[in-house]
């Protein structure tokens, strides 16, 4: 009689909670943390009182500066430049210098039903807080929600920073940051994610040109993106693990105004990453197999010998 085979994990792997489990902590993690954009009640724990519609209210709206929000939902492939070089091909109308770029991509609807329904509510949130922070008498707003009916939210965050005159090397800062690790992540023989310029990801000319020159002046800034068990991911995997992912990101709103001479004034708005956590990972692709159609009768890298013909069957 064969052995049974043993289904239980060994106490040393760390095991998920199922899909539905899993999304509902999520739920009720932001939820206590307040400031969670789907949400459609009053908390105690939310810098901002609500209307009768439950919406985050425009006129009673008090948020400090630096609030932290959060939100749930798919990482659009539209308009998707959360890579490494963000797509830099050259200093362009539309682009400034690889120094300077900022990585950024949208979150839409999810189809998980329970973030799906929040996803409306946080398109409302948001514009509630954005109508709270207008210049009198602007006229035009360049907002964060985008896309058709601006149903997705747009998210950045900025790949480089430039060096202070008293910073050290990247040597000693890989050491200070290895020095800096807990207990837990000295248990779990962790190490620092130190990415410097010297092997940062990119694929243009333009930007590996670029590079060079910023070495020794800028510092590189891995965004932070964690995967389900809570790895921070490396920068060359951005889109193979963020796009199309369920995500939860939190992100402060930054507000400024912009006025050139006697033209209409604009009110900006940029949503910055504080972190994104993926919540379930991307769907996978469905490749359709190639139709082969009618099959040769003969190996074509087969040579046919001089004056003689080949038949199927001798």
């Amino acid at each position: 009689m064969a052995p049974a085979i043993s289904t239980s994990v060994p106490d040393n792997q760390a095991t998920l909670p199922t899909l539905p489990a899993r999304l509902n902590q999520a739920r009720k993690y932001l939820l206590s943390k307040g400031l969670y954009l789907g949400d459609t009640s009053t908390s105690n724990n939310d810098a901002a009182d609500t209307d009768d519609t439950g919406l985050l209210s425009a006129d009673t709206l008090d948020i400090p500066e630096e609030a932290i929000l959060s939100m749930v939902g798919t990482v659009s492939n539209n308009d998707y430049y959360l890579t490494a070089d963000t797509g830099f091909r050259g200093n362009s109308e539309f682009q400034t210098t690889f120094a300077k770029v900022k990585a950024s991509g949208t979150v839409e609807v999810p189809i998980e039903h329970l973030f799906a329904v929040d996803f409306p509510i946080v398109l409302k949130n948001i514009a509630s807080i954005c109508g709270a922070m207008v210049t009198p008498g602007f006229k035009n707003k360049k907002g964060i929600c985008v896309g058709l009916g601006g149903s997705r939210v747009k998210i950045r965050h900025a790949l480089f920073e430039p060096k202070a005159a008293t910073d050290g090397d990247e040597a000693d800062a890989a050491e200070d940051d290895q020095a800096g690790l807990d207990d837990i992540d000295a248990q779990k023989k962790n190490t620092a994610k130190i990415l410097t310029l010297e092997n940062w990801p990119v694929k243009s000319k333009a930007a590996a040109e670029q590079l060079e020159e910023m070495k020794g002046c800028y510092h590189a800034v891995l965004i932070p993106a964690y995967d389900m068990h809570g790895e921070l991911i490396h920068s060359s995997f951005y889109r193979h693990r963020l796009e199309g992912a369920l995500v939860a990101v939190r992100f402060t709103l930054t507000h400024w105004a912009i006025k050139n001479g006697n033209s209409d004034g604009t009110d900006i708005y940029t949503a910055d990453i504080v972190n994104i956590r993926v919540l379930a990972p991307p769907k996978p692709t469905l490749v359709t197999p190639r139709k082969h159609g009618r099959v040769p009768a003969f190996d074509s890298m087969s040579p046919l010998p001089l004056e003689k013909k080949r038949c199927l069957f001798e």
